[in-house]
């Protein structure tokens, strides 16, 4: 880095390591491959939930708080801080709350408030006698969206008694059973086989795969010479434990080295992967004929990357996000990151979302709060990206995930040397 940066070296032992978590959460296992088509991620629906509508009017109610460029990223690195109550993030709106929505969307006039980057609005609607198209006994706040029919225009009220802004109803994942005979092969390419281990069901085959795809990725960042035999890698999600050993066995660590005196040392530092989105753009403002969009979907539990070039950043039902949306938390936040070239079928664009996967995942290993938005820096979150791309890194890869990682969480991450030792196996 040659950036003349303040920062602090003097770092608790224990948070320099990859920090190991208790029993992993059901939902890491809503996790399916990431589907990377050569056009991007296209998204159906251009409406959104009405996790939507509570978000608006939690932005129209409660003024975002300034950042401060003095305040520290971390003011007590070595403390290890159990996870807050989730409760605390999202709250009832309070009758004075709801006065400002009100007032507010009132005036909005006719056009109203954009939901989100939907095609809805928040409007107010007058009181209309009967024989009006649409009768109301008083003024009310509603929904206003587009109509297939005769009218374009169609306005549903909306009830606000009461307003939440986070209600998490999970249920069980369906068990699929054992399945048995599952061998997990380790082959370098031009080399014999030289590690094989069998197991009786495909859960352990795929933890044990993604374990070694996990630590022969940061090899390959650390030795961009190095070849891999397969097109894509596994992040290692839920094992910890097991990252940090297989490092140790291929006699690499990772290691938190130091921190960024306080919020204000980022400006100093250029964003690696495109242009940074400014407080307030959306994800369409990111999008042109050339560029596409980075994105942060996230809560207080998880933190997943992606990318589109539609602006529509609402998930299918069938992909990662979507499934854990459906099963676990509905209020899902989405997070514009960056403007990025898209290059020739999106390879640029996409090579970028490779580089954030990998950032965000050492914010997991690191458990780190999650600075990408002001309401979640109390939580540590999971990281839900479960592949990446192997043929998207190279010599350059590792100063631009270390950028990013100092530029948006304030630490740098380096991948040293150590004595390696072998398991018997």
């Amino acid at each position: 880095m040659d950036e003349n940066l303040d920062v602090i070296i003097d770092i608790p032992p224990h948070r320099q390591e990859i920090v190991v978590r208790d029993q992993s959460p059901d939902f890491y296992r809503v996790m399916k491959k990431i589907r990377l088509g050569n056009d991007g991620n296209f998204f159906v629906k251009n409406n959104v939930d009405d996790c939507g509508v509570v978000s608006t009017f939690y932005k129209i109610a409660r003024n975002e708080l300034p950042t401060d460029d003095d305040e520290p990223f971390y003011r007590d690195l070595g403390r290890v801080s159990p996870e807050p109550m989730i409760t605390a993030v999202n709250t009832v709106l309070s009758i004075a709350e709801e006065e400002i929505v009100v007032d507010m969307v009132k005036r909005a006039g006719e056009e109203g408030i954009q939901v989100g980057e939907s095609s809805r609005y928040l409007v107010w609607k007058e009181a209309a006698p009967k024989g009006q198209p649409v009768a109301r006994v008083s003024g009310q706040l509603s929904l206003k969206y587009e109509n297939s029919g005769n009218e374009r225009w169609t306005y549903s009220p909306i009830y606000t008694c009461p307003i939440t802004g986070l209600e998490l109803n999970p249920t069980c994942l369906t068990h699929k059973g054992p399945n048995t005979g599952f061998c997990a092969i380790n082959r370098p390419v031009g080399q014999e086989i030289i590690r094989r281990l069998v197991f009786d069901n495909r859960e352990d085959v795929e933890k044990t795969l993604s374990v070694w795809q996990t630590s022969f990725l940061f090899q390959k960042l650390r030795n961009p010479l190095l070849h891999y035999h397969s097109s894509s890698i596994s992040l290692a999600v839920g094992l910890e434990r097991e990252v940090k050993e297989e490092l140790r066995r291929v006699g690499l660590e990772l290691r938190l080295t130091m921190i960024l005196r306080n919020k204000g040392e980022s400006d100093k530092i250029e964003f690696p992967f495109g242009i940074r989105a400014e407080p307030g753009e959306k994800l369409s403002d990111l999008i042109s004929q050339t560029h596409g969009a980075l994105y942060i979907a996230t809560d207080p539990k998880i933190v997943y990357g992606g990318q589109t070039i539609t602006g529509r950043p609402l998930h299918e039902q069938n992909d990662t996000i979507g499934k854990y949306k459906e099963q676990f938390n509905e209020n899902v936040k989405i997070i514009p990151l960056c403007s990025v070239p898209k290059g020739v079928r999106s390879a640029n664009l996409k090579k970028m979302e490779s580089h954030l996967h990998i950032g965000l995942y050492l914010s997991y290993l690191f458990r780190l709060p999650n600075h990408l938005h002001q309401d979640l820096n109390q939580f540590h979150p999971y990281s839900l990206n479960k592949e990446t791309r192997a043929s998207h890194f190279d010599e350059n890869s590792r100063e631009l995930i270390q950028r990013f990682f100092l530029k948006e969480f304030g630490v740098l991450i380096e991948i040293l040397p150590r004595p390696a030792y072998q398991y018997i196996i």
